[in-house]
């Protein structure tokens, strides 16, 4: 019958209905994306909560987005911030973003553009490609970091290389204000912090395989 439920989806359900994080967050995802039940953000977020509870990231982080925007529960910037931390603190990147725009905006906590910042730099880290942008333009007005274009020319160039259009507009705009030897000095610095990005994913990968 069109109601009736796919045997997987039977499974999953039972699964979290007996508190199982992924399970808890993979039907949240049904519930979010409508392709497998009809979507009902308010269930997704229900979902999301009870495995962000236990501690899954990817979960805090879609409950803190659902606070945001108000999808499915009450908008709520304060709860949004605190899921956002913690999924920061487990090094979810897209929380790490996130928490970073709220300090720079003072969404949910106060304001703190140096804090914002070391959100932004641990995202960027991890090759989060806005949060390159984030700290681009950062360095270029100087929000919690000194100004400096040659700083913004390097998270710009790292933001542009993993397909941000808007990155590599600014990339070009920030080499234009450089002198030749402050260009020379960027492209030096990118080569070293592409370097640094590259072994820190690597190290990633490895902490991830030995948990």
């Amino acid at each position: 019958m069109k109601n009736e439920l796919p045997q997987e989806l039977l499974g999953l359900q039972e699964r979290a209905g007996r508190g199982d994080s992924a399970a808890c967050y993979a039907l949240g995802r049904c519930y979010t994306d409508g392709s497998s039940m009809p979507k009902d953000e308010a269930v997704a977020a229900a979902w999301f909560k009870r495995a962000a509870e236990q501690g899954h990231a990817e979960s805090q982080f879609l409950l803190a987005v659902a606070h945001l925007n108000g999808a499915g529960v009450e908008q709520n910037p304060t709860a949004a911030a605190r899921w956002l931390r913690a999924a920061a603190t487990q090094g979810h990147a897209g929380a790490q973003n996130s928490l970073g725009s709220s300090y720079a905006t003072g969404r949910g906590v106060p304001q703190n553009d140096a804090e914002a910042v070391n959100f932004f730099r641990l995202a960027a880290m991890q090759g989060h490609a806005v949060a390159q942008f984030n700290l681009g333009m950062c360095s270029v007005y100087g929000q919690g970091v000194p100004q400096s274009y040659v700083e913004a020319y390097v998270w710009f160039s790292l933001s542009a290389a993993r397909g941000d259009e808007v990155a590599s507009e600014s990339r070009d705009r920030a080499v234009e204000a450089l002198s030749p030897e402050e260009a020379q000095m960027a492209r030096q610095l990118l080569r070293a912090k592409s370097s640094e990005i590259a072994g820190h994913r690597r190290q990633q990968r490895a902490e991830s395989e030995a948990a």
